[in-house]
């Protein structure tokens, strides 16, 4: 039906409920897989430890047949690879007070630089931290001072 749509696969994986042949069926569904360093280890077991990177990134996405690999590495920023071109930045410093859905926001903000604001590939993979950086740091400050209302507060509320 949308024959031109991006098919991004976000891997999270969490023990114990890890299957690894479903996660290598869905990966070769995807134009963009995006996963986190323990991730990319893991569907990457079995390759020579001298491989760098970029080499196992390569050979993960010929394997796959994705278009875009994208590999969030922490404290370390983050790798590209996108037909072909390798792309690595550094972290953003910030004093992160809660990373819950950092790896979410990162991706959203990948593809709103690439999708809507036409970025490259390598203008989005570096705006896309700095977008994430203040949500991440603020959002435990934000709870702390704006607490939900709890449901004996409010008739009929019904908490998130």
């Amino acid at each position: 039906q949308y024959p031109n749509a991006m098919r991004v696969f976000d891997v999270n994986l969490r023990p114990p409920d890890i299957d690894c042949h479903r996660v290598d069926e869905l990966l070769t569904c995807a134009d963009i897989v995006k996963l986190n360093a323990e991730e990319f280890e893991l569907l990457t077991q079995g390759q020579p430890p001298t491989y760098s990177l970029e080499s196992r990134a390569r050979e993960f996405a010929d394997r796959c047949g994705c278009k875009m690999v994208c590999i969030t590495l922490g404290k370390h920023g983050a790798a590209l690879l996108e037909n072909g071109t390798w792309s690595q930045i550094k972290a953003t410093r910030i004093n992160a007070v809660d990373t819950v859905g950092a790896g979410d926001a990162f991706l959203a903000a990948l593809l709103v630089g690439i999708g809507r604001d036409n970025l490259g590939r390598v203008a989005a993979l570096k705006r896309a931290p700095h977008q994430t950086a203040t949500p991440t740091a603020c959002r435990r400050v934000f709870r702390r001072e704006h607490p939900r209302p709890s449901s004996t507060m409010r008739a009929g509320a019904t908490r998130r």
